[in-house]
């Protein structure tokens, strides 16, 4: 082999050499890309499902805070509907009573809300004919014992039953409308405090 192509299978051999050094260099860059792309895809995979997951919790949650809302809405429904119903068959029964079972019913709803200063009754105009005096005797006499005087008025209110005392101008409202609309919001704020409490 002469001097030339010793020099050029040296150069050839170091060209070789560093090439196949350039391309170790670069197969282990390649290799550092790639484990550095799987790792930052990794991260993002991570990233991603560990939102999805919050956010499919959240739709859960909204999603049981709206089934709750909806069954207590329900719930609240059927309890004004039977309360409804109940105030009407009461209204009803009212109604149906005798005039001796009125009378009763009358005076024993008047004690309960007997004057304790002097006022007028106000009755509506059946009323005015259905009370006995012996009735109206009872009233002033419940009138009395709690310290007022009680005067039944004249002329008939506008009113289907149950009355008004006015003390001076100022009215306490017992008609059956009145306190079966009283009555009926404490039982709906009842039925309201158990569904939300």
């Amino acid at each position: 082999m002469s001097g030339l192509e010793k020099i050029v299978d040296r150069i050839s051999g170091e060209a070789d050499e560093k090439a196949g050094a350039i391309l170790a260099e670069a197969q282990a860059r390649v290799g550092q890309i790639s484990a550095d792309n799987d790792r930052r895809v990794k991260e993002e995979c991570e990233r991603i499902k560990k939102k999805a997951d919050t956010k499919a919790l959240n739709i859960a949650e909204r999603s049981k805070a709206s089934a709750e809302l909806k069954s207590k809405q329900i719930l609240l429904s059927g309890r004004q509907e039977i309360l409804n119903e109940t105030i009407g068959i009461a209204r009803k029964k009212l109604a149906g009573l005798s005039d001796q079972e009125y009378r009763d019913y009358f005076i024993k709803l008047f004690k309960k809300h007997v004057p304790t200063e002097d006022a007028v009754l106000r009755l509506g105009e059946k009323d005015l004919g259905r009370l006995t005096q012996e009735d109206i005797s009872e009233l002033k006499a419940a009138a009395q014992a709690a310290g007022s005087r009680l005067t039944v008025a004249e002329k008939a209110a506008d009113i289907r039953d149950g009355f008004i005392l006015d003390f001076g101008g100022v009215e306490e409202n017992c008609t059956f409308d009145a306190l079966f609309d009283q009555y009926s919001e404490d039982l709906l704020d009842k039925v309201k405090t158990i569904l939300f409490a």
